[in-house]
């Protein structure tokens, strides 16, 4: 009974990991059930945009069988008067194992509103297709301004209140 029984390791060792997967700026979404896995990866730590900016994201596709695959067309749908695009479009060749690096550069428009929008990736080959729908938010600049207003506006307060309670101790 002793030997089916499993130790978890301790929080000490635990608590580095979860502060690793916290703390790294990397949001990645993932889809892959054939002869390729996608996985869009934002290295700014989160899935969002400011409209009327561009913005640009990773796409990796891997293949996941055990043959190459030629001829590999990528696309995406999104949003109507979205500015998209895919660097490269087309791989000529990926072995198996491998990963190839694209580039997406995405921006809304400026009068977009500030809500999630759907975007789906299409890499098809003649080896399969495979599809991964991701959603970014889209904020507007006003927006932006309004969240760094409030942050200036918590960070003056408590500085005020720490030189409030200093004065008020040397009294």
């Amino acid at each position: 009974m002793a030997d089916c029984q499993r130790k978890l390791p301790a929080p000490s060792v635990l608590l580095p990991v979860v502060l690793f997967l916290l703390l790294v700026p990397t949001a990645v979404l993932q889809a892959g059930k054939g002869a390729l896995e996608l996985r869009f990866i934002s290295t700014a730590g989160h899935r969002r945009l400011t409209a009327g900016e561009e913005s640009v994201f990773r796409l990796e596709v891997k293949n996941i069988s055990g043959q190459a695959i030629d001829d590999l067309r990528l696309s995406a749908l999104a949003p109507q008067n979205w500015q998209l695009d895919i660097s490269p479009q087309r791989l000529p060749a990926l072995r198996p194992g491998r990963i190839a690096e694209v580039q997406v550069s995405l921006a809304a428009p400026r009068r977009a509103e500030e809500t999630y929008y759907s975007l789906t990736f299409h890499a098809r080959s003649a080896a399969g297709d495979e599809t991964l729908s991701v959603s970014l938010w889209v904020e507007t600049p006003q927006g932006r301004w309004l969240t760094v207003a409030l942050i200036l506006t918590v960070a003056l307060l408590a500085a005020f209140i720490v030189v409030f309670l200093r004065l008020s101790s040397h009294t």
